[in-house]
């Protein structure tokens, strides 16, 4: 939910019907993540805008930020 936040994605979008079993895997990627320590760093950072190179849902978060709010 944090990246999702941060990425600038609209959590709405991401949990739409057309991405809902996408939406599942990309929580259970995220909770299985080997860049936990690099991943909370980022969001600690305060960083915001685009989901950084290691994250393992970058492509769905691209694609779903690339949808928006229709």
């Amino acid at each position: 939910r944090e990246m999702i936040e941060r990425a600038d994605v609209d959590p709405g979008a991401a949990a739409r019907d057309g991405f809902g079993g996408t939406f599942a895997m990309a929580a259970r990627l995220c909770l299985s993540c080997p860049h936990a320590c690099a991943c909370r760093g980022w969001l600690d950072s305060g960083a915001s805008g685009a989901a950084p190179d290691f994250c393992r849902n970058i492509a769905f978060l691209r694609r779903v930020s690339a949808v928006g709010c229709d």
